[in-house]
């Protein structure tokens, strides 16, 4: 029986389409086995471990280091990016909270979340919306490197503070969380005339402007603007009209791909976390039976495409690190590529795809944080692929390291092919251990989606977005 553009069993066929799958999407609880269980706390470890290590003196995590395994077995690491960014804080935050709940990291937790807060009630804010500046140094001045105001890295800052403070409200640092969070206001970016939310306000000489851009396209991370970012009222100067979703979606846009593997949504550079990192942050299968549908069909479009182009691993593409080089003074800087997704999810709004400047650089890199997301979705079939790739040895080593988890990539142009990038991204390392956490959690949910589910004010408007939502798609789908 076709429902939203999918198929529910026969036995289902008299029920409501959207009440059938919010009852089973809601509470179906992820089951490991002990051999999968064991694997994920093994590279969650690791992860943590890496993660532990980027911490800098403000103990804010620095965004990029070069990783070496030298001859005595030794893991060596280099600072490439000493700075750190709004989201990087939001998802260490997020794994903290998830890590508290856990007797045997219950204390390093609850020691880096004060901290944490400490730090981020002391660093300067722009006034007077309370926002975020773009880029942070994590030495003991805290200093701002990049006064730009980025609309969606405040919004994953503060759905973390957010979720703090309802996941703990008697802990010390759960009333710094809610100061900070009360003081956020993103109405600086939202466009009466079209309902769309804008991505970022530039400083220059003394003064911040708009830059033309809005997100309009629901093939991006920055939807849960729109879902969220609504739903918790940050935009306060609007968040008592009622029609705020409703006069979006007459102008975001859609596009969905017939793929072998089922409907997929089209994204924006057709990178995997442009669809899965709002599932990290807010759950949204909980919300939506479309994008649940359309997540497991993402990751056996992955295997799939990796076996049709023949690679080494699974067609698992997003942005990050594709290269270290040297400069004159021989230190090595990372070379970053966010031309990153697969070709064919590219939206056919995004003229970059037809640049020959960028054209070479999409579908070239391997991103292990990628796999680990789609993996959310059904670990029992991914992990043994997942360990499969952490046994090849590649043309200069090994992706994983037991030491520090997985590197950031394996590149698959031809000029470089199956080399390893030897750097981590704080942001990527951090949606490995999300996603290994979710893995773990009995309800399937991420500490932040959790709480959006449990504030029944805050889930009937998360519900009221992601059914226009799901219609939307479903009318592409068709």
């Amino acid at each position: 029986i076709s429902c939203l553009g999918f198929y529910l069993p026969v036995a289902a066929a008299n029920l409501d389409c959207q009440a059938y799958y919010q009852d089973k999407i809601a509470s179906k609880p992820n089951r490991l086995s002990t051999k999968s269980q064991a694997q994920v706390e093994k590279y969650l470890l690791a992860t943590l471990n890496s993660h532990e290590s980027m911490r800098g003196p403000n103990h804010l995590v620095k965004d990029t280091l070069w990783i070496k395994k030298i001859s005595n077995g030794k893991v060596v690491t280099k600072t490439l990016n000493a700075n750190t960014s709004p989201t990087n804080i939001a998802i260490d935050l997020l794994i903290q909270t998830e890590l508290l709940s856990r007797q045997s990291h219950a204390t390093i937790a609850n020691k880096n979340l004060t901290k944490l807060l400490a730090t981020l009630g002391q660093l300067e804010r722009h006034n007077p919306s309370g926002l975020f500046f773009s880029w942070y140094s994590t030495n003991k001045k805290s200093t701002p490197v990049n006064r730009n105001i980025s609309s969606i890295d405040n919004l994953h800052l503060a759905m973390a503070l957010w979720t703090i403070k309802e996941s703990f409200p008697k802990a010390a640092f759960a009333d710094q969380a809610r100061v900070l969070f009360e003081a956020m206001n993103l109405s600086m970016f939202y466009e009466e005339r079209s309902g769309l939310i804008g991505g970022n306000y530039s400083y220059s000489h003394g003064k911040w402007s708009k830059d033309a851009y809005n997100f309009s396209n629901l093939g991006s991370e920055a939807r849960i603007l729109y879902s969220a970012g609504w739903a918790l009222g940050l935009f306060k100067n609007f968040r008592f009209e009622s029609d705020f979703v409703e006069k979006a979606f007459n102008s975001l846009q859609s596009e969905v791909l017939h793929s072998q593997q089922g409907p997929l949504l089209k994204l924006w550079d057709g990178s995997a976390f442009q669809l899965f990192f709002p599932k990290m942050f807010v759950s949204e299968e909980s919300f939506s039976p479309v994008l649940k549908k359309m997540y497991s069909n993402y990751g056996n479009y992955m295997i799939a495409e990796g076996q049709r182009r023949q690679l080494p691993v699974p067609a698992a593409h997003s942005p990050g690190v594709n290269r270290i080089h040297a400069n004159e003074y021989q230190k090595p800087f990372a070379v970053y590529n966010d031309k990153a997704g697969n070709k064919e999810l590219v939206s056919s709004a995004n003229k970059d795809l037809h640049d020959p400047e960028y054209f070479k650089n999409w579908d070239q890199t391997f991103t292990p944080y990628a796999l680990f997301m789609a993996a959310t979705t059904n670990p029992e079939k991914f992990l043994p692929l997942i360990e499969n790739i952490k046994n090849i040895n590649f043309n200069n080593g090994s992706l994983y390291l037991s030491e520090v988890g997985w590197l950031d990539g394996l590149n698959l142009s031809p000029e470089l092919v199956n080399k390893v990038v030897p750097a981590q991204l704080a942001v990527n390392q951090g949606m490995i251990a999300l996603a290994l956490l979710q893995m773990q959690s009995t309800d399937g949910k991420s500490a932040s989606g959790r709480a959006l589910y449990k504030d029944q004010k805050v889930k009937e408007r998360m519900k009221l977005f992601y059914e226009i939502l799901d219609a939307k798609l479903s009318q592409r789908g068709h």
